[in-house]
């Protein structure tokens, strides 16, 4: 049984690894396109080391991203891995 945890947390990352890759090759031209629009970008000058404008929301998409992938994992252990009393209650409940 312990082995089969242990998989399921392996899958659980491996997951959450692909739907973080996935969300954010979604979510990323989306924003970039909305910051060329609304000319939102770092202009280069003498101090900058690029040479055309850099958007500047690119990190915007990051959090959405985190915070979908965080509750994903959440939810999966909880509902897979029976190493707490919580998912021990759920898992009842549930049956």
């Amino acid at each position: 049984m312990n082995e089969y945890q242990d998989l399921i947390k392996i899958f659980v990352v491996g997951g959450c690894f692909l739907l973080a890759m996935l969300l954010e090759a979604a979510l990323l031209p989306h924003i970039l396109r909305i910051a060329y629009k609304k000319q939102l970008y770092d202009l280069p000058d003498s101090r900058k080391i690029h040479s055309r404008p850099i958007p500047r929301l690119g990190g915007v998409s990051f959090m959405p991203v985190v915070i979908m992938v965080l509750g994903t994992a959440a939810v999966t252990r909880l509902l897979f891995v029976e190493d707490t009393q919580l998912s021990e209650n759920i898992s009842n409940q549930l049956i």
